[in-house]
């Protein structure tokens, strides 16, 4: 096909740069043949031709007898001078080039991805029986609401992702219990007060953040909560309350860091998918290592960057200059603020907890190994407690 011999001459006539007799067009227009869902005028030269939708080239017999038919002839040479704009292979065949394949064409330097094997982290006694009780408290709940499947995804997911994160979703679960129970006492309110209920739910709860749930089957946890629901609730903050601040998942990251010169050195992005988890370790590292330049990159009022024994809020975009300079070493962001984020200057990826989605464990990895990555090879860890879903994922 000339589309392939001539990309110059094809780009000029696409730009209209230049133009061609119309017997000379038809060299290319022969070659792919466009179908008929381009535009009904292929259809009906198709049909003159007999050609069925897998024929995609015109034989130089069939060009010359379509010159001769002015009433076939004219539906394309009417628009000869804009055809290659509105009608080419280029806009009609679109091709989906990954990186792999990009690499293996040569066309991307390859960059080779380090999986280190050892991330898997054991639960402590007290985290297994918090764990346990989270499963019955939805064993429970599954009795009487819809929602049950919710409350346990929630409690697991964040119980994964740190104790921090697992605190206070329990803690919320009280306090929204108990705000609910007083507005429904003060205002005699019933289950079926939407309005009221998602108010309620804007006002206070922070739990909903990346999570898929109708506001009212929520509600409806904290609607006649049973005593036996509570006191697993808790009895589980109780727990939380007594280790939250020794996190197992910390205690690898912080040992990762003073071990392995290059995770500080090299740069390094954290991701999780919860703030109260991204936070806590961002003021955790900087209690740790005071000598090293920290970012917390999430919304944009919760930025913030601690420079030079410094804490100030900075603005994203301050955050990703800084990153760029190599100001920043290590940085600690979460899924939904760190979309677009750029960071090819760091050569380390640490994931404190995994998506259940692995499409957003793949973007995770893409904001590191991308076109511009001055390393030929990054680290990348998954952090995760053996025997949860994390783990199987």
């Amino acid at each position: 096909s000339l589309w392939k011999k001539n990309p110059q001459e094809v780009l000029n006539l696409f730009s209209q740069k230049t133009s061609l007799p119309f017997e000379k067009m038809m060299e290319y227009i022969a070659n792919p043949f466009l179908p008929e869902t381009d535009d009904r005028k292929f259809g009906i030269i198709r049909d003159n031709f007999g050609l069925n939708k897998n024929d995609d080239i015109l034989t130089p017999e069939q060009i010359t007898e379509f010159l001769q038919k002015p009433n076939l002839r004219q539906r394309i040479e009417g628009e000869k001078d804009e055809f290659f704009y509105n009608h080419n292979p280029l806009t009609f065949r679109v091709i989906r080039r990954t990186r792999v394949k990009l690499e293996e064409q040569g066309l991307l330097e390859k960059i080779n991805v380090n999986l280190i094997k050892d991330g898997s982290v054991e639960f402590n006694i007290l985290q297994e029986n918090i764990y346990q009780k989270a499963i019955e408290l939805y064993k429970l709940l599954q009795k009487r609401v819809k929602a049950a499947g919710f409350i346990k995804i929630l409690i697991l997911r964040r119980i994964c992702s740190s104790l921090a994160s697992g605190k206070i979703t329990v803690d919320n679960l009280l306090e929204n219990n108990k705000k609910f129970q007083l507005a429904y006492a003060q205002k005699n309110m019933n289950n079926e007060d939407d309005d009221f209920l998602i108010g309620l739910l804007e006002e206070f709860d922070d739990d909903l953040e990346n999570e898929e749930l109708n506001k009212k089957e929520y509600s409806e946890i904290f609607h006649n909560m049973p005593p036996a629901e509570i006191t697993l609730l808790e009895q589980m903050q109780g727990l939380f309350n007594y280790i939250y601040y020794i996190d197992p998942k910390f205690v690898k990251t912080k040992e990762l860091f003073i071990d392995e010169e290059t995770w500080i050195k090299d740069g390094t992005i954290l991701f999780s998918q919860y703030y109260d988890t991204a936070k806590w370790f961002y003021d955790s590292l900087i209690k740790e290592f005071p000598d090293v330049n920290i970012g917390l990159y999430t919304s944009s009022i919760k930025s913030r960057v601690y420079i030079d024994g410094i804490e100030e809020s900075k603005k994203r975009s301050e955050i990703k200059d800084l990153i760029s300079s190599g100001k920043i070493q290590i940085i600690i962001g979460t899924d939904a603020a760190s979309e677009g984020l750029n960071l090819q200057r760091l050569r380390n990826l640490l994931n404190i907890d995994l998506p259940w989605n692995p499409t957003r464990l793949e973007q995770r990895e893409g904001r590191i190994k991308r076109p511009g990555q001055i390393h030929k090879e990054i680290n990348v860890i998954n952090l995760r407690y053996k025997g949860t879903v994390e783990d199987r994922v």
